[in-house]
This record gives structure tokens, sequence and C-alpha cells, in this order.
């Protein structure tokens, strides 16, 4: 999240070409109906300074798996030719399946992917999926920095990967989450009604969607968003500094 850091440093041709990307790609998702909103670091800037936040190398998204299809193929139709869509799984770039079978695979809805491990077999079956779009200049690594990412979340559904010992509080409670892949608790699973109904945030002139509840979305996800905040490594959360000054990490 934005930590006040005062050795923070945006060029204008970085924030320049990361709004490209972000009005590029939400214009492509709008104009075909896809659910998605301002997510992370960039919903976090909007809700400050209706801007990004000095220092920040990527755009975050986040969509319904729902809208997998019709995202990924309006992406690779529609954006500006100098642009590319990459799926990913955990991090890994992934290509068309390998014909000589020399790595693992799976297939699902989404068609075929070569997969890095086997730790989600379960009964003979690859419970994965693509988790995320990255969209960044086609000649450009797509892990590379300044890019967008969307990543997919599902309701009341871990992604396949999610080991099943981690917690289904839907379970327990009947209220709905938006679940996606991380070793992050408040990543994998979020409540719905701090998303839904999606509101709206201005970021540098342009009206993008947001979660609904956008504060308590933020407070839920990073802690305390006053300007005089530090991080609590035990608590891994941002919390209110005692001095009253920001902690410069």
């Amino acid at each position: 999240m934005g930590r006040y850091l005062e050795r923070a440093f945006m060029s204008e041709a970085v924030k320049q070409r990361l709004l490209r990307l972000l009005f590029s790609v939400s214009e492509v998702l709008m104009k075909h109906g896809v659910t998605f909103w301002l997510d992370r670091g960039a919903l976090l800037g909007a809700f400050r300074s209706g801007s990004l936040i000095p220092g920040d190398g990527d755009i975050d998204l986040r969509m319904l798996h729902d809208d997998w299809h019709t995202a990924y193929s309006a992406l690779q139709r529609h954006l500006p030719e100098d642009l590319a869509v990459t799926v990913i799984h955990h991090g890994n770039e992934i290509h068309d399946l390998d014909t000589e079978g020399r790595d693992p695979w799976f297939e699902n809805d989404d068609g075929r992917f070569p997969i890095a491990d086997r730790e989600g077999n379960r009964s003979g079956t690859f419970w994965h999926t693509a988790t995320a779009l990255a969209v960044n200049v086609a000649t450009e690594n797509c892990f590379q920095e300044p890019n967008l990412d969307i990543y997919c979340c599902r309701i009341n559904e871990h992604h396949d990967c999610t080991p099943p010992e981690w917690a289904r509080p839907w379970e327990s409670d009947g209220k709905r989450y938006l679940c996606m892949p991380s070793h992050n608790v408040t990543n994998r699973v979020t409540p719905y009604e701090l998303i839904f109904p999606l509101g709206e945030i201005e970021i540098e002139g342009r009206t993008l969607p947001s979660p609904g509840r956008c504060r308590k979305y933020l407070e839920y996800i990073y802690g305390y968003l006053g300007a005089d905040t530090l991080y609590d490594e035990n608590v891994q959360r941002w919390v209110k500094s005692k001095t009253g000054k920001p902690k410069i990490v």
C-alpha cells in the first residue's frame, strides 16, 4: 500500500504508461460488459488522492471468473496493437500445451495449460485454473513492471489450487465471499458485501468501477488508513503510529 515513503518516486513517463494500460483495458472491459473493479494499490491511490501511489509499479484489477472467456477474448482482439494480454497461473506464463508430453498439463473450460507441479492432484484430476491476466507492452516480458494484472475471483468457491484445509467461512456463517488464490487471508477471501453492489471512483479524471464500500474494503485489506501509519510485522497490518509520525520503510 502507500507507505508514505519520502523517497518514493514515479516518473511522469511511468505514470502515463500505467494510466494508458488502465484506461485501455478498462475501456475494452466496459464495452464488453465485463464485471471488474479497481483494486489494491491503484484503488488506494484513487481513494487517497485521485491518482496513483508514487513508486507503485503496477495496476491491479479484479473480475469475476465467469467473465474470464469474455475478458480474455475481448482484450486479445481489441487492445491497441502495441499491447498484449497473457494468461498467468501462479506467477507462471501459460503457453500452449506441450504436444510432446514433456510437461504435465491440465484441461478445463478455459483450455489446455501446462502446470508446474502435481500438488493439486485429487482423485486423478488436476484442480488448477488460470488465475490472472497480465497486460503489458507486447515487446516486453509480461512480468516486467510497469504492467497491469487482472485477478479472477469466484463466489463461495476457492480456486481449484486451494488446499482443502483452508478456511471456508461461508460454510459456517452462510454469507457470500469472493475467493482468489493467495497465501494472504485478506487477499484469499473477501466479504462479498464489501465489493457489491459496485461503486465508482475517480482516478486522473476518469470514473471507474470500485468496491461499493471502498473505505471498509481498504481497511479490511490493509488496516489503518491514516497518514500517521506504520507497518506492524507481528500482525502484518498497518496500524496507527503511537508517536504520530509515519514510519519510513
